[in-house]
């Protein structure tokens, strides 16, 4: 399934944030296993591309609640992101990055990816108009997993941080994806390879911070990259400055140049990077 959708209310969007959705896409066909809560059996009715495109998102939880709840041992632990907080953080990106020119990447919606993956077939055109084949990389951001797209090399590099991969049906299904979508070539399938860190990431912070990561390293000369560099303690500095980054409503930050407040520190509790941190 998709990652699931909250139950609450569709609140007002500015249009800039509206223009910020990755991808600008939604899923063909909903399915009943996207829905969530009580009525999660039922059939979910479709929504017009034109609604998905103009979808607003609801107020974001404040502090560590977006990426953490506490468990009935009252530690805290990963939490699935809300689908809010994911289509924030990828708008904010993508904008952040198209405000200082830098248009050489762009990310796919996440339900998409999924579809892709399932092999749902998409009408013609609907990818013409978004014009995949101008950029350096383009990303499918789903949770645990990141596929980066490198349209003029041919290639592209599957990111799994907990060695899963994709199956031969997925593969398959994206490559047609490709072909149909972005241009008839033999694609060059490479497996990225991932710090294997120790520390309790949710999946889908993992993959923002990775495909930031990633989008910045696009804009060097050699801009394919089949592989990740970092420890657990750049990586919770990224994570913290994401999160005052969402909270404040600020654009999106430099996960790379991490301020020097988180630069040389790690958490008391490498399993809590929300906890107390000490200077090295």
């Amino acid at each position: 399934c998709a990652q699931p959708y909250t139950a609450a209310a569709v609140p007002h969007v500015t249009s800039k944030e509206a223009e910020a959705q990755p991808g600008g896409l939604a899923a063909p066909h909903p399915s009943p296993c996207d829905a969530t809560g009580p009525n999660k059996h039922q059939q979910q009715p479709a929504r017009p591309l034109n609604n998905i495109l103009n979808a607003s998102l609801a107020a974001l939880p404040p502090g560590g609640g977006m990426f953490w709840q506490q468990g009935p041992d009252g530690n805290n632990r990963p939490k699935t992101l809300d689908i809010n907080v994911l289509r924030t953080a990828l708008g904010r990106m993508k904008s952040f990055f198209n405000r200082r020119g830098r248009r050489d990447g762009n990310c796919i919606a996440p339900d998409v990816g999924h579809e892709v993956m399932k092999g749902s077939v998409y009408p013609d055109g609907v990818f013409k108009r978004v014009h995949l084949t101008k950029y350096e990389v383009f990303f499918f951001p789903m949770g645990g997993r990141l596929i980066a797209v490198y349209p003029r090399q041919d290639i592209f590099v599957i990111f799994c941080p907990r060695g899963e991969g994709l199956t031969t049906d997925e593969e398959s299904n994206l490559v047609e994806f490709l072909n149909a979508n972005v241009k008839q070539t033999e694609w060059e399938v490479i497996d990225g390879t991932c710090p294997q860190q120790t520390d309790d990431w949710s999946d889908e912070l993992r993959m923002l911070i990775h495909m930031e990561y990633l989008w910045r390293r696009s804009f060097r000369r050699n801009s394919v990259q089949t592989g990740i560099r970092y420890d657990a303690k750049r990586m919770l500095a990224r994570q913290r400055l994401l999160q005052c980054t969402l909270e404040t409503e600020g654009e999106w930050c430099s996960l790379i140049d991490v301020h020097p407040k988180w630069k040389n520190r790690a958490p008391s509790d490498m399993a809590d990077p929300l906890s107390v941190s000490h200077p090295h």
